[in-house]
């Protein structure tokens, strides 16, 4: 037997979504896929942007997993993609990982796209040193050369055990060695095989191991040299890293330090600006508000709190507006999302009622071919039961006869011998036609064989093409299908662009507010700056005055005062009056710083609120481009998709052509079947031995004049059967009497010209059906008693139209020639039976010809059994035969009104109306016959390339 091996190999399915945005590539590093336990393996990683999108975060997820799917390792990094990103990874394998392969996996994703890329990889452990029998044991030389050098060890060991021996002997047992001659002394010893086996097994193994060394220190170099460089490549991508990460972080510092030096040195300038502005604008601030507040009295100006409040009402009013335009506009987008599921729910209904109606048809057809069916077995049951009683009897008869016939047999066997000759050349020559009928029914049959399988496979691929139009409807709406939801996809994206374009403007407008408030807001600390710096001066000029004022007080207080207090007095007085100045002006410094306060948390309240508009308005913004994208996508998918369904439309209609000129090739060639056949049928003669043996029968009724006798046996056949199929067949009983009647008006006629009866011999038939028999049914045949009757014509034809309902039986069903019944038998035989009439009356020179077309009595015998059989409801008259189809039908013509308004519609640019007009005309094509399909579908292609191109 064969010796079998099985290898197992290891397998990766990655899984990955249908729309892939990102995919990625792994490249290792490392020649060899070979890692160590406890080492590090670096893989490069490489992501591409598939879809051209705009720079995005990409999430990245690392696997290690084994064979089995249990993960060992997993890490996670998010990558910032533009169109590629390269990097190198490092994955630390640990040391008590078992050896064996693993994957190492990778995973992109970003929204709903998922990108995978795997690596497959052997974990091995730290390989030990092997010994020197392991190493034999895996080497075939290693072991023989082994067991070599121990046979020459033995050797050399025994060969040195009897020379040392013998000569420990010698010198032991006292004998002196013979001198030896000296020619013998001259001799130069050579060295023995043995020792040259040794030297050169050392030889060999001393280059073996020269060779097996240099080629370990060439790996060993090799291996090192490897290391070396990936170790290098490794630290240099770290230090390139490293420095990378250094003059990164280097450069942020000494921008941040460059940016808080410029805003230190702005800020600098900022305050002597606003230092100097301040003192101008203490004054303008004054005047402006002396005039702002006539204005005010006189109610022509606003304060900034009544501006602010009116700002407030109109931003009130506006939001409520838009709040009503949002409301109304999702109310009209709700009404016509219900609209379209209700014309969506519409349309489904009414494919399920014609499905329903579908449906209900074919059932309704199922049952028909079932109760036909059924009709059908029945009918077959009562043909066959008839068959077997009809068979039963005609054996029974048959017996009887072949009894008779041999009984009659005996007296003529001189008569037989002496014609012996005779029946041998007629039977060669009913062979030779026999043969000659056979080749022809084989040819007949062939033919029939080839024409049903002919119309078998016409059948097939009629409904192969009913079936490729049903897929072609079906990719057509498929194809006609996307446009409206084309149309929908472009439309939200021309609505979400719109919603962005606004929100652009919502930003515009923001900063444009954000500005105003701004400059109002600096406007009005100005002036509220200027005011206070002229109050602020005011406040100083009177605590000036204030100051003198109290100094010239205490001057007159102290003046009243005697010289030695006044000193110890003024200079508390002094101290006094200087504390109480100085707080109030240090209240006047935290009024004004307060003040400066309030601007700038006032300032940064409507930063911070336009801030938080701006972020809402860009997140927005973000959502709407990300929908727009994913519309977008979706659009793409479709419009990949219907052209798939194109391009399989396509391969339909190419399959379809072919299918039709299959058909064509069908229908030429069961054309040529039908055209041959009738020929053959024609040129079978079925009845030639009859007719050639009808002559001498003929011979034998006028000598022996025996056919009163015949007829009589004929009639009483023909009425036993008519009986009979009154009785079993009530149906038929019409048709089986007027067959009896014409049968016996027909026999009245020819008894004019028959002889009497001169003498009793055997028959034609009789002879012809009966064998010769054997010494054992001679005698068998001697015992039985004299017969009383003649066998009779009418049961030899049955006996003989058994054999040819048997051939006949061979042909298709279709042909209509095989008797199914016992009727169409007795027809048949009656049919044989006229033809020996026509044969008398030619053998008596009364017909001179027999009429090939003559409706005598068996033609009408077996119109009316053919009727019969076929029942009322198949029976139909011969002008149903002949009808023929002239003209168009109306299906055809309602097909090529459709084609031409197509084509009007097409040269006019009206796109929607052709292609509905197209499906239209494709339901007509459909329920079209073969020959009115072959006539229109160079049209029907002719419009739906032009739809198509």
């Amino acid at each position: 037997s064969k010796s079998t091996f099985f290898v197992s190999i290891p397998m990766v399915a990655e899984i990955e979504t249908k729309n892939v945005l990102f995919d990625m590539n792994l490249n290792p590093v490392a020649i060899e896929r070979r890692v160590m336990q406890g080492s590090d393996v670096t893989i490069e990683v490489k992501i591409f942007n598939l879809q051209s999108i705009e720079s995005s975060s990409v999430d990245v997820d690392y696997f290690v997993k084994d064979i089995s799917g249990n993960t060992i390792l997993t890490e996670s990094e998010t990558v910032v993609v533009t169109t590629q990103a390269s990097f190198f990874k490092t994955i630390s394998i640990p040391r008590n990982l078992k050896p064996g392969p693993y994957v190492f996996a990778s995973r992109t994703r970003f929204g709903d796209s998922t990108g995978t890329a795997s690596y497959l990889f052997e974990v091995v452990g730290p390989e030990s040193e092997s010994s020197f029998v392991q190493f034999c044991k895996n080497s075939v030389l290693c072991l023989g050369l082994s067991l070599a050098t121990i046979l020459l060890l033995f050797a050399v060991t025994a060969y040195f055990y009897f020379f040392i021996g013998a000569y420990l002997y010698e010198k032991l047992a006292g004998r002196a060695a013979l001198p030896a001659k000296e020619k013998e002394k001259t001799e130069i010893i050579k060295p023995s095989i043995f020792e040259r086996i040794k030297a050169r097994i050392s030889e060999w193994r001393e280059e073996s191991a020269r060779i097996r060394e240099g080629e370990e220190n060439i790996r060993g170099e090799e291996e090192a040299k490897r290391q070396k460089e990936i170790e290098a490549e490794r630290k240099e991508d770290e230090k390139e890293r490293k420095l990378a990460g250094q003059r990164k972080q280097d450069e942020l510092s000494s921008r941040e330090e460059l940016e808080r030096q410029g805003a230190e040195e702005e800020r600098r300038k900022e305050e002597l600006r606003n230092q100097k502005a301040l003192d101008k604008q203490i004054i303008r601030e004054e005047r402006k508000k002396k005039f702002w507040e006539l204005f005010h009295k006189i109610g022509l100006y606003k304060t900034p709190e009544e501006k602010k409040q009116a700002a407030l009402q109109k931003e009130q009013k506006m939001r409520e507006k838009l709040r009503a335009e949002e409301k109304s506009r999702k109310q009209k987008e709700a009404e016509r999302i219900e609209e379209e599921k209700r014309a969506i729910a519409e349309k489904r209904g009414k494919e399920l009622e014609r499905q329903g109606a579908e449906e209900e048809k074919r059932k309704e057809e199922s049952r028909r071919q079932r109760e036909i069916e059924a009709e059908e077995s029945e009918g077959k049951k009562l043909s066959k039961r008839l068959e077997e009683e009809k068979r039963k009897q005609e054996e029974q008869r048959r017996r009887e006869e072949l009894r008779k016939g041999h009984e009659l047999q005996i007296q003529r066997a001189e008569e037989e011998r002496r014609k012996q000759e005779e029946g041998e050349k007629r039977q060669k020559e009913f062979e030779r036609q026999e043969q000659i009928n056979a080749q022809k029914l084989k040819r007949i049959k062939e033919l029939e064989a080839r024409l049903d399988k002919n119309r078998e496979t016409e059948k097939q691929l009629n409904s192969e093409l009913a079936k490729l139009e049903s897929e072609k409807k079906a990719l057509s709406e498929k194809i006609s299908a996307p446009d409206a939801e084309i149309k929908k996809i472009d439309d939200e994206v021309s609505n979400k662009t719109q919603q962005i374009r606004e929100l652009s403007l919502q930003k515009n407008s923001l900063a444009e507010k954000r500005k105003t408030q701004i400059g109002e807001l600096e406007k009005r600390h100005e002036g509220e700056k200027n005011a206070e710096g002229s109050e602020i001066k005011e406040m100083k000029a009177g605590l000036a005055a204030k100051q003198n004022a109290m100094v010239q007080e205490l001057e007159k207080e102290l003046g009243k005062l005697p010289q030695n207090k006044r000193k110890n007095i003024e200079r508390w007085k002094r101290l006094e009056i200087k504390a109480r100045l100085k707080v109030e002006e240090h209240n006047l410094e935290e009024e004004i710083k307060g003040h400066e306060g309030r601007a700038a948390e006032e300032k940064g309240r409507i930063e911070e609120d336009c801030k938080k508009s701006l972020k809402e308005i860009n997140k927005k913004q973000s959502s709407l481009n990300k929908e727009i994208a994913d519309l977008r996508s979706r659009k793409q998918q479709m419009l990949l998709e219907a052209g798939d369904a194109k391009k399989e439309l396509l391969q339909k209609e190419n399959e379809t052509q072919e299918t039709m000129q299959k058909l064509g090739s069908l229908a030429k060639e069961r054309q040529q079947i039908e055209s041959e056949l009738p020929g053959l049928k024609a040129e079978l003669r079925p009845w030639g031995l009859i007719g050639s043996l009808v002559s001498k029968y003929r011979e034998k009724v006028h000598e022996g004049g025996k056919e009163k006798q015949e007829q009589k046996s004929a009639i009483e056949a023909a009425e036993r059967y008519y009986e009979e199929l009154r009785k079993k067949e009530p149906k038929k009983k019409t048709a089986a009497e007027e067959g009896l009647k014409l049968l016996e008006q027909e026999i009245k006629k020819e008894e004019s010209w028959e002889k009497p009866v001169k003498d009793i011999k055997p028959s034609l038939f009789e002879r012809l059906f009966s064998r010769k028999p054997g010494p054992e049914r001679k005698a068998a045949e001697e015992e039985k008693p004299a017969p009383e009757k003649k066998a009779s014509v009418f049961g030899g034809l049955i006996g003989r139209l058994e054999k040819r309902k048997e051939i006949k039986e061979e042909k298709p069903a279709e042909q209509g020639k095989k008797p199914e019944s016992e009727l169409e038998e007795l027809e048949e035989a009656i049919k044989s039976l006229g033809l020996f009439r026509k044969k008398e009356k030619e053998m008596s020179g009364r017909e001179e010809e027999i009429p090939k077309k003559k409706h005598g009595i068996i033609s009408r015998l077996l119109e009316k059994g053919n009727a019969i059989k076929r029942g009322p409801s198949e029976y139909k008259p011969e002008e149903s035969a002949g009808k023929k189809i002239t003209g168009r039908s109306e299906k055809l013509d309602e097909l090529y009104k459709a084609l031409h308004g197509a084509k009007g519609a097409i040269d006019s640019g009206d796109a929607s109306k052709a292609k509905e007009l197209y499906m239209g005309a494709r339901k007509i094509y459909v329920g079209l016959e073969y020959k009115e399909k072959k006539e229109a579908y160079d049209e029907l292609m002719e419009v739906y390339n032009k739809l198509s191109g």
